[in-house]
C-alpha cells in the first residue's frame, strides 16, 4: 500500500483514496484545491481517506497514527496531511513542523468535520463521508491561504461553514421553541 501511495502523491496529487469512496469530480476538486494551495503557498495539503486500517496496534486511535507515521515518508515538505479511517471512524490532521501557527486543528475538525461525521444519511453513506472529507480539506486549505493572505480561486469557502451555522441555528431556535411549548403548557396553561 505504501508504494500505491508513494505513487499517488507524487507529481502534485493530492489525494489517496481506495476503492470505497473514488468519485471523480470530487477527487478532481480536491486535488485541484492542493495544486492551487501549493503554488500559491508552497505548502501541500494532503488527503488520505481508507475504508479500514489493518494493522497490529491495540487501539483505533492508534492504528490511525501508525498509518500516519508510514504515510509521512512519502509527502513533501511542508506539508497538512488529514487522514480519515471510516471503519474506525476516526479522523486526524497533522503536519510539518509550524503547521499549527496556521491554524488549530482541533478548531477544524470541531467546525467542518464531526458535525458532518456525526450525522445519519439514509443509502449509501459515501456521500457523507464525501462532504464531511470536502467540508474538512476546504477548510484547512481556506486557512492555509488566509495565513499567506492569498485567494484561491477553487477554494469552496465559507458556503459549508455557513449551512452549518444556520443549521445550528435553526436547531436551537426549534430546541427553545419546544421547552417554551412545554413551560406553556405545564405551568402556564394551569393558571388561565
Amino acid at each position: 500500500m505504501l508504494l500505491l501511495l508513494t505513487a499517488s502523491f507524487s507529481y502534485a496529487n493530492y489525494f489517496y483514496f481506495d476503492d470505497y469512496i473514488n468519485h471523480p469530480p470530487y477527487n478532481e476538486q480536491i486535488d485541484t484545491m492542493g495544486q492551487e494551495l501549493y503554488a500559491k503557498t508552497n505548502w501541500s495539503a494532503y488527503l488520505v481517506v481508507i475504508e479500514d486500517i489493518n494493522n497490529s496496534a491495540p487501539s483505533d486511535r492508534e492504528k490511525l497514527f501508525a498509518y500516519e507515521k508510514e504515510i509521512i515518508p512519502a509527502l513533501q515538505e511542508p506539508y497538512v496531511l488529514m487522514v480519515l479511517a471510516i471503519k474506525q471512524q476516526k479522523v486526524h490532521i497533522t503536519g510539518s513542523e509550524g503547521f499549527g501557527e496556521m491554524f488549530d486543528p482541533i478548531e477544524v475538525l470541531e467546525e467542518s468535520v464531526y458535525p458532518l461525521l456525526g450525522s445519519k444519511i439514509k443509502g449509501d453513506d459515501r456521500q457523507k463521508y464525501l462532504a464531511v472529507t470536502l467540508n474538512g480539506y476546504g477548510e484547512i486549505v481556506d486557512k492555509i491561504a488566509q495565513h499567506y493572505n492569498v485567494s484561491l480561486e477553487n477554494s469552496i469557502g465559507d458556503t459549508n461553514k455557513n449551512t452549518i451555522n444556520f443549521l445550528r441555528v435553526l436547531f436551537y431556535a426549534i430546541l427553545v421553541g419546544a421547552l417554551g411549548i412545554y413551560v406553556y403548557r405545564r405551568y402556564l396553561k394551569k393558571r388561565i
